[in-house]
């Protein structure tokens, strides 16, 4: 609707300017160098096809009106010159047009995708697992992301573009210290330090990195850590599994030294019971020698059980 708008404007306008120089009667009033600027506009407006039409009609109606008004010097050939460079006009404008517009179109696609890839790489930055802090030259903060800011309780919106020895808290000055020699070009594999926060000692796991421009300068400083605090729990978890394996194990020996030694006396104690003539006193302690060496049996035959690490597989066999 707005193309048929502008197109009705510029028929409108070629119009206007044709009856305006015929009410003239003069060529060289100046009114007949609205016939290009006609076929400018419709170029650089419109485009395409329609904008070569209306540059053919503003062609013609310039060499129509000149053809009626007379004026002395201008024969067809030059009428018919002045047309063809209308036409033209209108040609090349609309040429520069679609070149303009291609750029533009261009530019806005690669404007979206280096967006897109901004977004993508902030997303990835501030999902990471551990924390990041990164500071320029001059040792103010650039960036901090969510896993930063919830590990030193801070606000990157708040601290970014300050000193880092200024917004860091007073428990921090490892990690400080650590990105202000990062400046010097002293980078850090791996290291462990401690973070002090509201009267809890946090152990962090450093890795700087110093980020070097085209000249060999030092541009700025990349800190990466994490809190250990659950890799230090799950490690007391697995030195507390260990060492329950190993007194399982002690347990499980004397156990067995202990069955090896209750089986040849209950043995012995059912012989004498069988060969030796006792009166009812000593068949009484021979019978609670007896059932408490059955209960030690059996104490130990639930411990080895409890103690085995594979149970065993039963089949019936022949």
């Amino acid at each position: 609707t707005r193309r048929l708008w502008n197109v009705a404007l510029f028929v409108g306008d070629i119009l206007w300017i044709s009856l305006a120089v015929l009410a003239t009667g003069r060529v060289d009033s100046g009114l007949t160098l609205l016939f290009p600027l006609v076929a400018f506009g419709a170029g650089l407006c419109i485009g395409g096809r329609m904008a070569l039409a209306l540059s053919l009609l503003a062609g013609c109606a310039l060499v129509w009106t000149v053809a009626a008004v007379p004026s002395p010097g201008m024969g067809p050939g030059w009428l018919t010159v002045q047309g063809i460079l209308v036409l033209v006009l209108g040609g090349v404008t609309d040429r520069t047009r679609s070149l303009m517009l291609s750029r533009e179109h261009a530019l806005d696609f690669a404007t979206r995708a280096l967006e897109g890839m901004r977004l993508d790489s902030d997303s990835v930055v501030q999902h990471l697992g551990s924390g990041l802090l990164s500071v320029d030259r001059e040792g103010r903060v650039v960036h901090m992301n969510r896993k930063a800011e919830h590990t030193l309780g801070l606000k990157g919106a708040s601290v970014r573009g300050k000193p880092v020895g200024d917004v860091l808290p007073k428990g921090a000055k490892e990690l400080a210290d650590a990105l202000l020699q990062g400046l010097n070009g002293v980078a850090e594999r791996r290291r462990e330090l401690e973070l002090q926060r509201e009267g809890t000692v946090i152990p962090l796991g450093l890795g700087v990195t110093v980020l070097y421009g085209p000249d060999g300068s030092v541009t700025g400083v990349v800190a990466l850590f994490q809190d250990l605090t659950e890799v230090r729990r799950q490690e007391q978890l697995r030195r507390r599994r260990d060492r329950l394996a190993a007194v399982g194990e002690l347990a499980a020996g004397m156990a067995h030294e202990i069955r090896n030694s209750v089986l040849p006396i209950g043995g012995s104690v059912q012989i004498l019971a069988g060969e030796v003539c006792m009166n009812d006193e000593q068949r009484r302690l021979f019978e609670v020698i007896e059932r408490e060496t059955e209960n030690v049996e059996r104490f130990v035959s639930a411990l080895l059980n409890y103690t085995r690490s594979e149970r065993p597989h039963l089949a019936a066999v022949d």
